[in-house]
C-alpha cells in the first residue's frame, strides 16, 4: 500500500491547521455562520461545515455570544466569600438563587481553602445597593467572610488559536521570557455608551451567552416570542447597537449545560487559575497584564482600580507558568494572591433578565425582601443544627 511522502504529508497537516486557525479568528469575530466564514477565509463551505462539525462541536467545543454589558450599564464586582459551615452542603442551591435574586453571574470554589470567588454583574445604578446587601448577607450569617473588590473594565481576551493544534486537541506553546514586557494595553476601547435595550434583547442575549449556534426560530420558541420579533430585536437592536462584543470559545472543552446551567465535570486536564492584584499602581496593572495576555490561556480579566485574570494552565504547563510569573509575583509579594479554582464546583448564569422591569425599562434590586428570606433560611438552620 502507497502512503504520502513525509513532505507532502506534512504539508497538507499545515494547511489543515492553519485552515482551522483561520476559521477559528473568524469565529470568534463574526459567530458561527460557515457561510460568511467560507466566504471570508476562501475555504469551501462543505469542508468549513464538517470541520467545524466533527472538530469544534462534536468534541465538546461550545461557542458563546459575548454580551457587551459596558452598552447594557452594567459593571462587575469580585466578592471572595467563606460561607458559613452550616450552609455548606446547600451552598450550590443558595448561590443559585442568588443568581436571580442580586445578580450573581458566576462563582467557584478554591482549593484547597474553600473560599467561594463570586462574580457579580449589577446596573451601575445599584452597584452601591448592592454592596450593601452583600456586606449585610454577611452580617446576618450567612458569610464568615467576605471581601469585595470593584471593577470599571472587563474583558473576555480572544482565544489564540495559533497556539492550538487542532489535530492532536493540544497546547504548542513556548513561555517567553518574562523580563520583556511588551507596553499592551488590553481594555482600550472597552468603556462604551450605554444603548437602549428591552426585555426580547436580554432574552436573546440570554440564548446566546449559552449557545451562540442557536436560530433565531429556536430562540423563538425557547423564550415564547415570535419569531419575527426575535428576528426584528435581533437585527435591530442587538448587532445594531453592538449588545454583542463578539464570540468565544470554550476551548478548554469544559462546557455548560444548557439544560440545567452547570459546567459538566471534565476531566482535569487544566488547572483553573484566577490571580487578583491589589492595591498596586498603575504600571504594577499594566505588567501583570501585560504578563498573562502573552499567554493562549487568558480566559477573562477584569481592571481598575485593581486586577483580576482567570485563567486555564494546562496540567503539564502548570509548574511553568509559576515560574514564569516568579520574578513580578516576588516584587508584589504583598499585594498579589493566586487562587486554584475548583471548575467542578461552581456554575456560571446567564444575565439576570429576571431582574428588568419591562413596563419601566429599569433593573431592580429588593434588598429587604432578599434580607427577610436568608434571615428565615438561616433561623430554620439554625434550629435545626440546634
Amino acid at each position: 500500500m502507497s502512503s504520502l511522502p513525509r513532505d507532502t504529508h506534512e504539508l497538507r497537516k499545515s494547511q489543515f491547521n492553519d485552515e482551522m486557525i483561520r476559521m477559528t479568528e473568524s469565529l470568534i469575530q463574526i459567530g458561527p455562520n460557515v457561510n460568511e466564514i467560507s466566504r471570508h477565509i476562501k475555504v469551501f463551505k462543505e469542508t468549513l461545515r464538517y470541520r467545524y462539525k466533527k472538530l469544534l462541536l462534536e468534541e465538546g467545543f461550545v461557542i458563546s455570544a459575548i454580551t457587551n454589558y459596558s452598552k447594557l450599564g452594567l459593571q462587575r464586582f469580585i466578592m471572595i466569600a467563606k460561607i458559613a459551615p452550616i450552609f455548606e452542603p446547600q451552598s450550590a442551591a443558595l448561590l443559585s438563587a442568588m443568581s436571580e435574586l442580586c445578580y450573581l453571574h458566576s462563582y467557584w470554589q478554591t482549593i484547597p481553602d474553600g473560599a467561594t470567588i463570586m462574580h457579580v454583574t449589577v446596573p451601575k445604578g445599584l452597584g452601591k445597593e448592592c454592596i450593601s446587601l452583600y456586606k449585610r448577607l454577611k452580617d446576618i450569617g450567612l458569610f464568615t467572610q467576605l471581601e469585595i473588590h470593584g471593577f470599571e473594565k472587563v474583558r473576555n481576551p480572544p482565544m489564540k488559536p495559533e497556539y492550538y493544534d487542532f489535530g492532536r486537541g493540544t497546547w504548542a506553546f513556548d513561555w517567553p521570557s518574562p523580563e520583556v514586557v511588551i507596553n499592551y494595553h488590553p481594555f482600550a476601547g472597552v468603556s462604551e455608551d450605554v444603548e437602549k435595550y428591552d426585555m426580547t434583547d436580554l432574552l436573546i442575549l440570554k440564548e446566546l451567552d449559552k449557545d451562540a449556534t442557536r436560530t433565531m426560530k429556536q430562540i423563538s420558541e425557547i423564550v415564547k416570542v415570535s419569531r419575527k420579533t426575535i428576528e426584528f430585536h435581533y437585527n435591530n437592536h442587538v448587532l445594531k447597537r453592538g449588545l454583542i462584543r463578539g464570540y468565544r470559545l470554550y476551548w478548554r472543552r469544559a462546557r455548560d449545560d444548557s439544560s440545567v446551567g452547570k459546567i459538566v465535570k471534565m476531566p482535569h486536564n487544566y488547572v483553573d487559575v484566577g490571580v487578583l492584584l491589589t492595591g498596586a499602581t498603575e504600571a504594577e496593572r499594566a505588567e501583570l497584564a501585560s504578563l498573562l495576555n502573552r499567554t493562549p490561556f487568558l480566559w477573562g480579566e477584569a481592571s481598575e482600580p485593581d486586577y483580576y485574570g482567570e485563567l486555564f494552565i494546562p496540567v503539564h504547563m502548570y509548574i511553568e507558568f509559576l515560574e514564569y510569573l516568579k520574578s513580578f509575583s516576588q516584587g508584589v509579594a504583598a499585594k498579589m494572591r493566586l487562587y486554584v479554582l475548583d471548575y467542578n464546583r461552581g456554575s456560571r448564569f446567564a444575565i439576570s433578565y429576571m431582574l428588568f422591569d419591562e413596563s419601566s425599562r429599569k433593573w431592580r434590586l429588593d434588598s429587604s425582601g432578599i434580607i427577610s428570606r436568608f434571615q428565615n433560611l438561616i433561623l430554620n438552620a439554625n434550629s435545626i443544627s440546634r
